[in-house]
């Protein structure tokens, strides 16, 4: 369905290249793997686990909370991604830089839980707020 293939289709390299490309920017893979031999085109696939729960700590203030909510990509119920991740990051990051927090501090954790779940976890130390 992803590959946007149907039996019959008539396959050459760049075919093979698209169907590979269109199949990670879906960010539901971690690993695509595409053979053709024998004319026979087969797609080994491991799937990106799913996020169950984002927890954000650290942050007290409702409206801080908010912007941080609105400022991450990756949300409960879909697809996690590493590269993502660290671009939430640098997001939240900048984010309270905007807001005077220029020493703020973002780790993140990953609790694997079962059927390819994960909990994400932002914990965050804002610092003190810079005066100018």
């Amino acid at each position: 369905m992803f590959a946007g293939v149907s039996l019959g289709d008539d396959l050459d390299q760049n075919d093979i290249n698209n169907i590979l490309k269109s199949l990670y920017e879906t960010n539901f893979f971690e690993d695509v793997k595409v053979e053709f031999s024998n004319d026979i085109l087969k797609i080994f696939l491991e799937e990106n686990p799913i996020i169950e729960k984002i927890v954000i700590k650290g942050i007290k203030a409702k409206k801080i909370r908010k912007l941080l909510n609105q400022t991450i990509s990756l949300k409960s119920r879909s697809s996690f991604n590493n590269i993502l991740l660290q671009k939430d990051k640098k997001k939240i990051i900048n984010a309270l830089k905007e807001l005077g927090y220029y020493f703020s501090t973002v780790a993140i954790y990953i609790e694997d839980i079962e059927d390819n779940k994960i909990n994400l976890t932002y914990d965050i130390d804002i610092g003190e707020k810079a005066k100018i």
